[in-house]
């Protein structure tokens, strides 16, 4: 695990604000609210798509190759 990794996983909410405000949450609501069934996110980053899932959606499987995003999505999930 890089340091860089761990400040880019630490940063990555914060530098994605603005664009999430300026409607990049929109979309992401939009789009998944259609999900159903069996779902696999691939590259789950920090989590953000988390809260947009509905109850159409029977399991979901996240992956993320980045060790410093994986705890940020685990801690999410705990959430």
């Amino acid at each position: 695990m890089s340091i860089y990794g761990r400040i880019f996983a630490a940063m990555y909410d914060r530098m994605l604000a603005s664009t999430e405000r300026d409607g990049l949450t929109a979309h992401r609501a939009a789009l998944l609210a259609q999900a159903s069934g069996d779902v696999l996110e691939i590259g789950g980053g920090t989590g953000a798509n988390l809260r947009h899932y509905g109850d159409a959606v029977s399991s979901l499987t996240i992956t993320e190759p980045e060790q410093p995003m994986v705890k940020r999505v685990q801690a999410r999930i705990a959430a």
